[in-house]
Formats: C-alpha cells, sequence, structure tokens
C-alpha cells in the first residue's frame, strides 16, 4: 500500500501522470474520511470493482495452479 502511495506521488504532475492511476489512493482523501467522516462514491466504487477484478484473479490462479 505504501508503495502504491509512493507511485502516485512520484508520478504526480509529470508525464507518467497515468501510471498513479494504479494506487489506491488516487481514488480517495484519508484526510476527508478521517476529519470529516464523508468519503466519495465514485472512488468506493472503483476500489470495490478491483478489489473484486482481484480475487476472482486470484481464485482463477488457485484452480490452475492448485487444483489441477
Amino acid at each position: 500500500m505504501f508503495g502504491l502511495f509512493l507511485l502516485e506521488t512520484v508520478t504526480a504532475n509529470t508525464d507518467f501522470e497515468w501510471v498513479g492511476a494504479l494506487a489506491p489512493t488516487r481514488y480517495y482523501d484519508p484526510t476527508a474520511i478521517l476529519v470529516d467522516g464523508e468519503y466519495g462514491l465514485v472512488g468506493a466504487v472503483v476500489l470495490l470493482a478491483a478489489a473484486g477484478v482481484l480475487v476472482a484473479v486470484a481464485r482463477a490462479w488457485f484452480r490452475w495452479r492448485d487444483l489441477a
């Protein structure tokens, strides 16, 4: 998680800013969550979808490598 945060921070305002889209910290503002208790619905949906995709890939990988 820290590595992804660092990736987004280092690539901000550069020609490689698109690489920062891989970092989940781009999709939520920790300060707003901690101070105001609010979060963006779009960012939450993006993070939930990414988690779902990663779980599906891990499940498929496990079935292919371990159960086959």
